[in-house]
């Protein structure tokens, strides 16, 4: 986090302490972005900002300091809109969700597509702790930053409750199809990528087996 933010956030809030600090991030953006692209994905974060930082319907302070990272500060009164407040921004839509693979050889051009039923979910990850005074908010805004990160989503962790906590990633969408993506002319699953190893569903090299130049990618 900035330091100059730092500075502006810790000035807005001097007079409403002791309350409580929270991190909050929007989980598994890389996913949404690949499905949704980068501008729903900005719309999203827009949103985000708006219900935290434009509105007092909520925190009583907040700021976007990343990307898709937010903090907010919110009075021993407000703590309970904390869950409101992700409840509102939770969205799931059904989608039909999978990969599609598109091989060249020889002149010929051959292509597989697999999906299945899925959802999409939209969430926020939130980690929060007290804050008693000014002389705190450094030391606790690093150690929230710094434990942003594997925790379940919707839910406000608090962070002498998670220091311990098993972290896991969580995926945004629900399911992928059973098999994974693989060579439309052989079947082959061995591929020499283009960039060295990547992702089945956004990358592209040579099938080992066959030779076809393969292109993989998501198909939504």
């Amino acid at each position: 986090m900035k330091a100059e933010y730092r500075e502006i956030f810790k000035s807005a809030i001097v007079n409403m302490m002791p309350g409580y600090l929270a991190i909050f991030n929007l989980a598994d953006i890389r996913s949404r972005n690949d499905y949704f692209g980068h501008q729903k994905v900005d719309e999203e974060i827009v949103k985000f900002t708006e219900l935290l930082c434009h509105s007092t319907k909520y925190a009583n302070y907040g700021m976007r300091i990343a990307g898709d990272k937010w903090l907010g500060f919110f009075v021993p009164s407000s703590f309970g809109s904390i869950q409101n407040l992700l409840d509102e921004f939770h969205e799931e839509k059904s989608i039909l969700h999978g990969w599609k693979s598109v091989g060249r050889r020889g002149g010929i051009t051959k292509s597989h597509t697999e999906t299945v039923e899925a959802k999409i979910v939209r969430a926020i990850r939130c980690i929060y702790s007290h804050l008693e005074n000014h002389e705190e908010f450094e030391v606790l805004v690093d150690q929230l930053l710094s434990n942003d990160y594997g925790l379940p989503v919707d839910i406000p962790h608090n962070l002498e409750s998670i220091i311990s906590h098993p972290r896991i990633r969580w995926n945004c969408i629900s399911k992928y199809p059973e098999n994974p993506p693989f060579c439309p002319f052989c079947n082959g699953r061995s591929f020499n990528w283009k960039d060295g190893d990547t992702t089945y569903y956004g990358g592209e090299g040579f099938c080992n087996n066959c030779g076809a130049y393969i292109g993989f990618s998501n198909f939504s």
